[in-house]
């Protein structure tokens, strides 16, 4: 746990020392930056654990087969004994199994045990893990075929560097947390997530087919401290691909985001509003539907750090398209996104609505729509080391709705924002496109 916490540090730290090449905000021209301290300061602040409790997964059931009361510590005794499924430690129908798994393994049973034992192991960490004890999932380099989702709970670190998971058509999604009201805690390191190809024809009814292309990948709603790191995730949907509501101390570092683009019919498309491939969004079941029953806390999502990741082939990149409530008046504040790339989008690359006191900087934007960087009732954001190119006019249906302006960032009823115009390419209507009011923004060279 010790070197996930450095390597956290470190990026951050990074992070920080990137930054200071920014020029100082010209705060004459009413740019004030309202922060009530460094928005770098514990981003993610995990625990020091005492205690790791580690399941590693492979294609050989390893962890499965080194059962041993006699050697192992009791609470993987405990485990192993539950995924290897017994009534009690004498019974025939345990020494079948642990039979079946150490002499007579064939692949025709792995299928049976790999989802034994990510239940169990998911169960165990939700009715045990801490502040002082986490359990950490490991796989080792491989591809692995799943039937259910990842129900991940708190304190809880998945480490799947070099892995590929492969869903079936009846997970619409992929993983998400157990504990909305009071989760924390989460680190997910590595792994390609891929249902870009996912085979649908188990799926007779054309509803269920149609709802799979509507579902996100992933979905995150009130934790505290969230870390994903070299994730990538590849799909064939309409919707978003991972969701975050009500989310504070957020570390998105290193991922790449593909094929959320299905709704591309320009004439007729099922979504005027393209989807961001990352979304921020408020905790409410009007944004978050069932996902948010019983845990609608309203809030939005703050102190986020979106870096070095790549979008390609997607509907929109990251942003947030829903509105203040009245729990949260400022629903997304502290957000910074840095170093990413954009390529290929429906709409827009990076789409903010109230936001306030966030960063956005040395971003590479091409081949998107109306703008590269929208902005609505957002204020005291700081956008600077920028490019943008390559932004084409909506057509079709959208065109209607949000008309033909091509700018490199278009604001509206937006202030006190400093935006620098250095890399950002003049199209149809400007370089930064107004409209409605929009007081105070200091557009520097």
């Amino acid at each position: 746990m010790n070197r996930v916490l450095k390597r956290v540090g470190a990026l951050l730290l990074c992070s920080v020392i990137a930054l200071t090449a920014i020029p100082a905000l010209n705060t004459e021209a009413a740019v004030k930056m309202e922060k009530t301290g460094s928005q770098w300061d514990n981003v993610v602040a995990l625990p020091e654990y005492t205690e790791v409790r580690e399941m590693t997964i492979d294609k050989n059931l390893t962890w499965l087969k080194n059962y041993n009361p006699e050697t192992n510590p009791a609470w993987m005794t405990k485990l192993q004994y539950e995924i290897i499924e017994s009534d009690t430690p004498t019974s025939t129908t345990f020494k079948h199994n642990l039979k079946e798994i150490t002499n007579n393994y064939t692949s025709k049973y792995y299928k049976k045990y790999l989802k034994r034992s990510l239940t169990k192991f998911f169960e165990s960490a939700e009715k045990n893990a801490s502040k002082k004890i986490q359990y950490k999932l490991t796989f080792a380099k491989g591809t692995y075929n799943l039937e259910d989702s990842f129900k991940i709970p708190n304190n809880t670190y998945i480490y799947a560097v070099g892995s590929t998971f492969k869903p079936a058509a009846k997970v619409t999604t992929c993983f998400y947390n157990v504990d909305k009201k009071s989760g924390e805690n989460i680190i997910m390191e590595g792994g390609t997530w891929d249902v870009s190809k996912v085979d649908l024809s188990s799926l007779k009814d054309a509803k269920k087919r149609e709802r799979y292309y509507n579902v996100s990948m992933a979905k995150f709603l009130g934790v505290d401290n969230l870390v994903l790191k070299n994730i990538t995730l590849k799909c064939k949907k309409k919707q978003h691909m991972i969701e975050f509501a009500g989310v504070n101390n957020l570390l998105v570092s290193g991922c790449k985001f593909s094929g959320n683009n299905m709704d591309s019919n320009a004439a007729a498309p099922e979504n005027v509003q393209t989807k961001e491939a990352l979304q921020l969004d408020v905790a409410t079941t009007a944004a978050m539907g069932s996902f948010a029953s019983g845990c609608a806390s309203g809030m939005g999502c703050h102190n986020v750090l979106i870096e070095k990741c790549k979008f390609t082939n997607c509907s929109r990149g990251v942003g947030s398209h829903s509105a203040k409530t009245a729990q949260d008046k400022n629903p997304y504040t502290n957000i910074t996104i840095t170093g990413c790339t954009f390529n290929k989008m429906l709409g827009e690359a990076i789409f903010v609505q109230n936001w306030k006191n966030g960063t956005i900087s040395n971003n590479k934007i091409s081949n998107c729509k109306r703008t590269g960087i929208m902005m609505i009732s957002s204020s005291y954001n700081l956008l600077t080391g920028n490019t943008v190119k390559k932004v084409k006019a909506f057509s079709g249906a959208r065109a209607a709705k949000y008309k033909t302006t091509v700018c490199s960032v278009y604001l509206y009823q937006s202030h006190n924002n400093y935006i620098s115009k250095k890399g950002l390419k003049k199209f149809k209507h400007g370089i930064v496109y107004f409209e409605g009011a929009c007081n105070g923004n200091n557009i520097a060279k």
